[in-house]
């Protein structure tokens, strides 16, 4: 006697509830796969969140077969799917709005053979952190060493963050409130990091941004900088999470779901990969100062500076 097997779906509505589906006979499939099914009249591009699971016998006779597995999608990670969840509690949205809005067509590419890449080593010798900063460098490293997220308070703390990124062995997400406002960064972060730096925001064309996605999967090391959106992106081995400009509301996402803000949202990312986590601003939002005084976070402030100066 066969037995069906059934597996759970997340498609990109709101939904209160994951719809199960039927496997063929002799079709196999895992969780984070694409699947292709057909949901109130309609055709959807979901993604397998459970597989062999138990239906409930009230649903069994309504429960239809999937119509493919899409290959040509990638697959979604695992950590991109634990990350949809808590957003979706902690917003109080569904899990398919996060899915849909973590996945628009811009940056649901298809698979595209194509050579691996060496990981591009970081070059250090172009960068030397100022000594009077070092104090305040080495306060934030045994910080996040103990698993602290840490609000770093400072005018002027772009080359703290920069010696931050290039001890790390993982990769870094470093957010910015608007990538259109932050060109003159980006320039002086690339001098430093060359080809390991990796830009997102929505001024990047649909080709770009596939691009840019593409490379991130394929585990290339990466130092990001983009705005809020970056969060959803298909990391692997993320080891640092910055936010700079910490208080500024350009992180609020108002509409459509999930209504997030991505500061708080990077701090959950961090907790998934275990990861360290700094918050920066010369003038902190008063939940990260109470997050502070409450013991949450660890406020470490840096000695004003003019601007940052890098010795070449």
């Amino acid at each position: 006697m066969k037995t069906t097997r059934y597996i759970s779906v997340i498609l990109p509505l709101k939904l209160e509830w994951e719809p199960f589906y039927a496997l063929p006979d002799g079709v196999d499939t895992g969780v984070g796969d694409r699947v292709r099914v057909t949901f109130a009249g309609r055709l959807y591009l979901g993604v397998v969140s459970g597989v062999d699971v138990t239906p409930d016998d009230a649903a069994l006779s309504r429960i239809r077969e999937i119509r493919e597995i899409v290959k040509e999608k990638q697959a979604i990670l695992p950590t991109e799917i634990t990350f949809w969840r808590k957003i979706a509690e902690y917003y109080m949205c569904s899990v398919g709005e996060v899915f849909k809005a973590a996945y628009p067509t811009v940056k649901d590419a298809d698979v595209t053979p194509r050579k691996q890449i060496e990981p591009q080593a970081v070059e250090c010798s172009s960068f030397s952190l100022a000594e009077d900063l070092v104090p305040t460098a080495s306060a934030v490293s045994d910080a996040m060493a103990e698993g602290r997220t840490v609000l770093l308070k400072s005018p002027a703390s772009e080359q703290i963050l920069l010696d931050l990124c290039l001890r790390q062995k993982g990769n870094v997400i470093w957010l910015v409130p608007e990538l259109r406002l932050e060109k003159a960064m980006e320039d002086r972060l690339r001098a430093v990091l060359g080809g390991t730096l990796v830009v997102w925001g929505s001024n990047l064309t649909p080709a770009a941004k596939r691009r840019v996605t593409r490379r991130i999967r394929e585990g290339e090391r990466y130092v990001l900088l983009g705005t809020r959106s970056a969060l959803f992106l298909p990391h692997r081995d993320v080891s640092l999470v910055i936010v700079s400009d910490e208080q500024d509301s350009s992180y609020k996402q108002t509409s459509p779901a999930p209504r997030y803000n991505g500061r708080d949202a990077a701090v959950m990312l961090a907790a998934i990969f275990g990861a360290g986590c700094v918050l920066e601003s010369a003038t902190p939002s008063l939940e990260s100062m109470q997050n502070s005084i409450s013991g949450k976070y660890l406020m470490v402030e840096a000695a004003p500076q003019v601007c940052p100066v890098y010795e070449m």
